[in-house]
């Protein structure tokens, strides 16, 4: 008996339809889940995905983020390309990308940003965001970076209504780190060497509410008794601030704390 040629008509008409929406379908989103591409901008500058630490989710937290901002990009004069790595308490191995910019204001000079560095003249600063409607209480948190600071001064490296971090550059150059984590303030001088004009790996971390700062991967002492804080994820923070001429080449805004190792 003759077979019917109806299957293979079937099939091919299937395949057409398939190439059909796949032509309909969005350009590829940024985002994208962990075990796939990395997205560059989501890199640390030692090459690794930065993304935030399970064991860091508090309870009743739904989710939680870290920012990595490494300037890897083209130079731009109106916005720097964030990476926000994501986990849900529901799934927390599974990490989902997003890129967000964060905004370039008040650069009137037109400074470009991008290729590794944040060169901030005096007059611009960076403004990332508010990321979640989310206000969680944290016993833990971390902000880390690079930066080089020629001129004695004070450096705004993050200020956010919840957290504020300020490095400041004394006239014998040594480098004071000043953390703000809800009402409890902290400080730590670095005077064993000569920070002017030097790249400096600053970290401000709270672990179970103590607080502590590192310079170029060195503990300060003394650590301090930090309560827990309220972080409000809706608020924008910024980077830098008017009358604050300092290179920046990295920052990592890691609000449930425990994501990286400088």
């Amino acid at each position: 008996m003759q077979k019917q040629p109806y299957p293979q008509i079937w099939i091919c008409l299937h395949l057409v339809w398939v190439l059909l929406l796949t032509s309909l379908l969005p350009p590829f989103s940024p985002t994208v889940a962990f075990g796939q591409v990395t997205p560059p901008a989501c890199l640390n500058d030692r090459g690794d995905p930065v993304a935030p630490n399970p064991a860091f989710l508090e309870p009743g937290w739904t989710e939680a983020w870290v920012l990595e901002l490494n300037f890897n990009h083209a130079p731009s004069i109106s916005a720097t390309t964030g990476c926000l790595g994501t986990i849900s308490a529901s799934n927390p191995q599974q990490v989902v990308y997003t890129l967000l910019q964060c905004p370039l204001q008040n650069n009137i000079n037109q400074v470009p940003v991008g290729n590794g560095l944040a060169a901030f003249d005096g007059n611009f600063w960076i403004e990332c965001p508010g990321i979640q409607p989310n206000s969680y209480p944290h016993k833990n948190g971390a902000i880390l970076g690079r930066g080089k600071f020629n001129t004695p001064a004070s450096y705004t490296l993050v200020n956010h209504p919840n957290v504020r971090i300020v490095a400041t550059l004394d006239a014998s150059s040594s480098i004071n780190l000043t953390s703000t984590y809800g009402s409890a303030t902290f400080a730590n001088l670095a005077s064993y060497t000569n920070f002017a004009g030097k790249l400096v790996a600053f970290k401000s971390e709270v672990n179970s509410n103590v607080g502590s700062h590192a310079v170029n991967g060195r503990l300060l002492k003394p650590q301090a008794n930090v309560p827990t804080f309220t972080f409000d994820e809706s608020q924008p923070f910024t980077i830098g601030a008017q009358g604050q001429s300092w290179l920046l080449y990295e920052l990592t805004v890691d609000p449930p704390g425990g994501c990286c190792k400088q």
